[in-house]
């Protein structure tokens, strides 16, 4: 199944908040004849300039941005193979929709009103031999979300050869076990993608939206067999164990927000989307609370002062000491 579940999940472009690992490139890629420059549309992420060398996954979606429109006449765009990939011009002429098929390579070829060739770029299709989460950290044994979280998780796809592989739309989802499907179609989030440039992604991420307790497993499959297989558990609020809190800063200084951070647990397991209810223990009111939010609180302090800062989450609670000089 390609698509989204409620319980389930949702293939689907990243979202900007989570992103996985942001791009920073060495600059657009040129075409063969030099007159084109190209970069793999990345939204916010890649404000500074992306390049466009990297191959992407066969069945995939991407899009790839021209950076230096200025500098060209009109321009309508075509493949050299389209059983290898498909280009389309978007309505904005300045990104290009990339849709990939098998393995092999076809050049992307731009060409004046006119016929007149400008460039041609080529682009690489690979097969996908590796599927693996980004974060390495997201579970141990299973991975496990208080009902009622989302949570984006983000794959990188390889090629034999180890090569990261751009694209989204590339594997397939199912889930065992029991869970429940409530399918939702990843088209809609392709469409939602090649809408809003600042949010565009390239990779590969499915979002799980656990409306449901219950265990069973994510299996994540390319059209060439690789697989993945992700166990989940979806858990009462309860099931927390332990919180940790941590600081962005070391020192702390008057002045200065400061946010403290909560991992929550659930004996060995990370545990995603738990909430904290918190509390600020400041007995001059020196310091006050600026922003809260569910595993985050910042705060602020007008003088040299010493506070406590409480989290209660699933009947766990834990404090940190905070002290601003």
């Amino acid at each position: 199944m390609r698509g989204d579940w409620k319980m389930g999940l949702v293939g689907a472009v990243g979202a900007l908040a989570l992103l996985g690992a942001a791009c920073f490139g060495d600059g657009p890629t040129a075409g063969e004849l030099g007159r084109v420059h190209l970069a793999w549309d990345e939204g916010a992420l890649c404000l500074l300039g992306c390049d466009a060398d990297e191959p992407i996954a066969a069945r995939a979606i991407g899009v790839l941005k021209v950076t230096n429109t200025a500098d060209l006449p009109p321009f309508t765009v075509e493949s050299s193979d389209e059983s290898v990939a498909a280009f389309t011009l978007l309505s904005d002429e300045w990104r290009i929709k990339v849709e990939s098929f098998v393995q092999g390579r076809a050049d992307l070829v731009f060409r004046e009103l006119d016929g007149a060739l400008i460039d041609r770029f080529p682009l690489d299709v690979r097969d996908i031999h590796s599927i693996t989460p980004r974060r390495e950290d997201l579970y141990e044994e299973e991975l496990t979300l208080v009902v009622g979280a989302e949570l984006t998780v983000h794959l990188d796809l390889r090629d034999k050869g180890g090569q990261l592989l751009k694209g989204t739309g590339g594997v397939d989802y199912d889930l065992t076990g029991g869970i429940d499907e409530d399918c939702l179609t990843l088209g809609e989030a392709i469409a939602q993608m090649l809408l809003s440039p600042l949010f565009s992604t390239v990779e590969e991420s499915v979002r799980i939206d656990a409306e449901e307790l219950g265990a069973g497993a994510i299996e994540v499959t390319s059209p060439i067999g690789t697989k993945l297989t992700i166990p989940i558990a979806v858990v009462e609020p309860t099931a927390v164990t332990r919180v940790d809190l941590s600081t962005n800063i070391l020192t702390l200084e008057v002045g200065d927000n400061v946010t403290v951070l909560a991992e929550f647990w659930a004996g060995d397991e990370p545990l995603h989307g738990a909430a904290c209810e918190w509390t600020l223990d400041s007995p001059d009111g020196k310091v006050s609370i600026d922003a809260e939010g569910t595993n985050s609180v910042t705060v602020i302090a007008t003088a040299p002062a010493t506070a406590s800062v409480t989290c209660d989450a699933g009947g766990v609670s834990q404090s940190r000491s905070l002290t601003f000089h």
